[in-house]
């Protein structure tokens, strides 16, 4: 008699959808799909290099090129689930039973109904976003033949910090491709807390913030943005004139978890809360920046999160114990213009350029996890390469 395979239904493709497919596809005896509404997996911690100039390649990678091939990969979004009788049903309308779940969904931007800015700001999340941002960017420039007087960053966490510290050196840069004289350019950072990078702490908020006056950033903290419009944006006290508003301060709980609310329990940060084991429920499991997990956001943490999921789900089809989840505090290094990080673990706080090969290193490490070592090593020894999608550009 034919022994059944397990089949583990996987939903998203961020860092703990594969890091979790690739973990259980060495398992003999599992069928692995997982099911993503894009076929691009977004590599956030270099988000900001693709956004300025640097290969895009690094930051958007086919799915496809991470997955093994015995998981079974499918573009849909997941609709509805019922833990009950373990099926996931899709946008097409297709229905798909499980033995075990696993949702690593992510979140998604949140514009918190301020007037104007799903309208007219930018955002670089998806590749969709990234590719319509940088188009804007030498757009404005072929059709203006100038540079816009200010670029606004909204959000002031690793994100913002990244791209308003790199953004400035970057304009200058496509101004000459585009042989534009170069003026000066104010770039303002917004945040809506009391100090910038408010998840570290107090020290390491601080020199940053001096690093990013020191490049000519002008930092607004206790700030709050009230609209936009396509050619300003209010921020209570002032209206800045603007064509150019990137959006990188709100985030909220992903649509799937809110329409199926019999299926899954929020907190009062919208994180939908798990056990111990990382469940809502026998053999379903949340991970990554939904669940309501110490340090959950960050990407360590969901590669944390996926590394554990997989081992439970080995260790239970093999009838052995599991001990409950440990939360690991992961290291935090942030980028603040070229050549200069801030690296930040516990109580030990590092700047310049010791922390900016350290964040070099750690960018390997993140590709090592979701890819082999070979590819991981090809991506990273490249780094420094710069891409443009601009015609005019791509001419010189």
């Amino acid at each position: 008699m034919a022994m059944h395979n397990t089949s583990v239904l996987i939903l998203g493709g961020g860092f703990a959808g594969v890091k979790t497919a690739r973990q259980l596809s060495k398992t003999p005896g599992i069928n692995i799909t997982l099911v993503s509404n894009d076929d691009t997996f977004r590599y956030g911690a270099t988000i900001w290099r693709a956004a300025t100039g640097f290969l895009k390649q690094d930051s958007y990678i086919p799915l496809k090129q991470l997955l093994p091939n015995n998981v079974e990969l499918i573009q849909d979004s997941a609709t509805s689930i019922d833990r009950s009788k373990k099926t996931v049903t899709l946008a097409s309308k297709k229905t798909i039973k499980y033995d075990f779940c696993v949702i690593g969904l992510g979140v998604v931007t949140s514009y918190f109904g301020i007037k104007g800015l799903e309208e007219f700001s930018y955002s670089v999340k998806t590749h969709k976003e990234f590719k319509a941002f940088r188009q804007h960017l030498h757009q404005e420039l072929i059709d203006e033949k100038s540079l816009d007087k200010n670029y606004v960053v909204v959000g002031a966490g690793p994100t913002g910090v990244e791209l308003a510290a790199a953004l400035k050196g970057y304009l200058k840069q496509v101004a000459i491709h585009h042989k534009v004289r170069s003026k000066k350019v104010n770039m303002e950072l917004i945040e809506a807390a009391p100090r910038i990078l408010p998840t570290l702490s107090s020290v390491a908020s601080k020199r940053a913030l001096r690093h990013l006056q020191k490049l000519g950033v002008s930092v607004r903290t206790k700030t709050t943005v009230k609209g936009e419009t396509k050619n300003t944006i209010n921020i209570g006290d002032k209206i800045i004139p603007t064509h150019t508003v990137i959006w990188t301060a709100g985030v909220t709980c992903n649509p799937f978890f809110i329409n199926n609310p019999k299926q899954f329990a929020l907190n009062q940060r919208k994180k939908v809360i798990v056990d111990g084991y990382l469940r809502v429920g026998d053999n379903t499991f949340v991970v990554g920046d939904s669940a309501s997990t110490p340090y959950s956001g960050l990407a360590l943490t969901a590669l944390h999160n996926a590394s554990y999921v997989a081992k439970y789900i080995q260790r239970t089809i093999q009838k052995k114990s599991v001990k409950p989840y440990r939360p690991l505090k992961p290291i935090t290094i942030v980028p603040v213009g070229e050549g200069w990080s801030i690296f930040e673990w516990r109580k030990l706080v590092i700047t310049g350029r010791l922390a900016s090969i350290m964040r070099s290193i750690y960018d390997y490490v993140g590709y090592s996890k979701i890819m082999d070592s070979k590819k991981a090593f090809n991506i990273w020894l490249r780094r420094d390469e710069r891409s443009e999608d601009c015609l005019f550009c791509k001419e010189l």
